[in-house]
């Protein structure tokens, strides 16, 4: 039941990193990056993801509202 538990946890947590470290990446977040870089950061992005998803929303939150103040 334990392993079980650990194991639905780190797939849980592996399909959220994945996920945010796509949607950066279909973000444009990786432009600048080629080949050992892309990888590495796309690796950060996939681990940390509990940081980074909330200053993710935030950025995207902030981008918004520029826009709607510039037009």
């Amino acid at each position: 039941m334990i392993t079980e538990s650990v194991l639905s946890s780190l797939a849980l947590y592996f399909v959220a990193g994945w996920c945010t470290a796509e949607l950066h990446r279909y973000s444009g977040f990786f432009s600048r990056y080629r080949r050992i870089g892309y990888c590495l950061s796309w690796i950060v992005m996939f681990l940390c993801w509990p940081l980074l998803l909330p200053l993710y929303v935030s950025y995207i939150g902030t981008q918004y509202q520029k826009e709607n103040n510039d037009g």
